[in-house]
């Protein structure tokens, strides 16, 4: 419930206690990602859905660090999304 409480309207997650951008948005929204899968959640519940969208409508440019592309492709072959 905490991690979902804490997932800002364009459906990403932030490591800033202000909400903004903050480092690595699109890793931490992967691993927020896994870890509600881990937990029993799929890419049908609605969290999950929108983390997903959020990542897919990132540009490529922003995924300028082997870091944060790897947990995307992580955070996309654990929720099964057709």
């Amino acid at each position: 419930r905490f991690l979902i409480s804490q997932q800002r309207p364009n459906g990403s997650w932030s490591n800033d206690e202000d909400g903004s951008d903050g480092q690595h948005p699109i890793g931490v929204t992967s691993l927020t990602v896994l870890s509600l899968i881990n937990s029993g959640m799929t890419f049908r519940d609605p969290p999950v859905r929108r983390a997903l969208d959020y990542l897919r409508k990132q540009q490529p440019a922003r995924f300028d660090q082997t870091y944060d592309n790897a947990l995307v492709i992580m955070a996309f072959a654990a929720a099964k999304d057709p």
